[in-house]
């Protein structure tokens, strides 16, 4: 039972991957075809920003080519990486020193007004932005087995982890604070979608050398591990929206 948990595990990398690149097409596909239904379908009615979704699908395919065996696909895959670690790098400081920049307006530049929220255009939120700089990070580093770089690796993408876990919590929970920093745009809910899955299959993907190792050992507290962490962070989070749902129908009162 637990061999093949950890089977499942090795495989995850790929499918999130996969996941990944689905939601981003489906959200060209939105700004494509105004699909207004499908964007109005998502939490808060927002869909991610179109360079958004171009620089998923470089991390989608660098996650692969990153891990790979092969130096050519290494150098491919950090090559992706280091175009969406400028990207964001740009955009994020843009944002914070307050000076123009029309990266994320390369892509359907006259509809980013109309799919915009609260009054404000579909812009790269500056969350966004310092994700795909810690993305950039972890994805040029993932096969780093030793010295710093291997722990610069594991911190990033948990940090990236994190932030996309919160803004999903403000997501379902209904508090835009989670998710939105200050006056800018908030990250989009497939934005926060992709972050986490990417993160996590990055760290999957370091099983044998990095911190998540201890969760793919052939050990029996492996394997307890694997069945309650994932249990002592879900299970709080659908108990506290089942009380909120609760106190919004009426059935008790706070």
């Amino acid at each position: 039972m637990i061999g093949l948990t950890i089977c499942s595990l090795k495989q995850l990398p790929r499918i999130f991957a996969t996941l990944v690149v689905v939601l981003s097409l489906l959200v060209f596909t939105v700004w494509q075809f105004d699909l207004v239904n499908i964007k109005n379908a998502f939490p808060d009615k927002q869909i991610s920003n179109p360079v958004t979704a171009l620089c998923f699908i470089f991390l989608a395919v660098a996650l692969p080519a990153c891990a790979a065996d092969k130096s050519s696909l290494n150098s491919v895959g950090k090559a992706l990486a280091l175009v969406v670690f400028t990207i964001g790098t740009i955009v994020f400081f843009s944002i914070t020193l307050q000076f123009n920049t029309s990266i994320d307006k390369w892509l359907y530049t006259d509809k980013l007004y109309l799919y915009g929220n609260k009054g404000k255009p579909n812009y790269m939120a500056p969350n966004t932005a310092f994700c795909f700089m810690l993305a950039g990070v972890f994805l040029t580093t993932c096969t780093a087995r030793r010295g710093f770089a291997k722990y610069l690796a594991d911190i990033m993408a948990l940090l990236c982890l994190l932030i996309a876990f919160t803004s999903l919590l403000g997501y379902f929970y209904g508090a835009d604070e989670f998710y939105n920093f200050k006056t800018h745009i908030p990250m989009a809910f497939p934005t926060a979608v992709s972050f986490f899955l990417i993160a996590f299959a990055n760290l999957l993907t370091r099983t044998h050398f990095g911190m998540l190792g201890v969760f793919t050992e052939h050990f029996t507290g492996s394997g307890i591990i694997r069945w309650l962490v994932p249990l002592v962070i879900l299970l709080p989070c659908f108990l506290g929206t089942l009380r909120l749902r609760g106190e919004e129908l009426g059935l008790f009162s706070r």
